[in-house]
């Protein structure tokens, strides 16, 4: 029985969108727009480049840095064993939401978020308990549209509680 040449990934397919998985020691592509697993004997760059030209046309102009940080995003998202990251983007999602409220609340720009509160908790998280813990608050995702889609969905489910309240 003949074997096939073993492929391995290359740093350079990130710069096409492509990170790698471990799956039962088989290394394969994974594209980290949209997380579709490919066979290992994809492992080749014009077939990575052919799915994200055709899946995700308006990505094949992004930088290299771009997918490198999809690919951290998409790897902070699995979830471990013990359930530790998905803890920490639960708690992410709540706090993000805490920031919008006393946005809202306090009827500020939604861009205050990302210019004065998140460098000011940096710098607070940093004197207070360390690297480690500001690295954990980078990923509170408190962005303008962000924010603002916070505050429209808390609009919302008032409104539906409001609702639900009068029928």
């Amino acid at each position: 029985m003949a074997t096939g040449k073993v492929r391995t990934y290359l740093d350079s397919f990130i710069e096409v969108g492509f990170t790698s998985i471990n799956d039962h020691g088989v290394e394969k592509p994974q594209c980290v727009i949209c997380g579709e697993v490919f066979a290992a004997s994809s492992m080749k760059r014009n077939i990575l480049q052919r799915h994200l030209n055709l899946k995700h046309p308006a990505f094949p102009n992004r930088s290299k840095d771009y997918f490198e940080r999809k690919a951290v995003a998409m790897k902070a998202s699995r979830l471990d064993q013990t359930g530790h990251v998905q803890r920490i983007q639960e708690k992410l999602l709540e706090a993000s939401f805490h920031v919008a409220y006393r946005i809202a609340k306090a009827k500020k720009p939604h861009t205050i978020a990302e210019n004065l509160i998140m460098p000011c908790t940096k710098d607070i998280v940093r004197l207070l308990i360390g690297e480690d813990a500001v690295k954990k608050i980078s990923g509170l995702p408190v962005s303008d549209n962000t924010i603002q889609r916070r505050i429209q969905a808390m609009s919302e489910n008032i409104e539906t509680q409001l609702v639900t309240q009068m029928t």
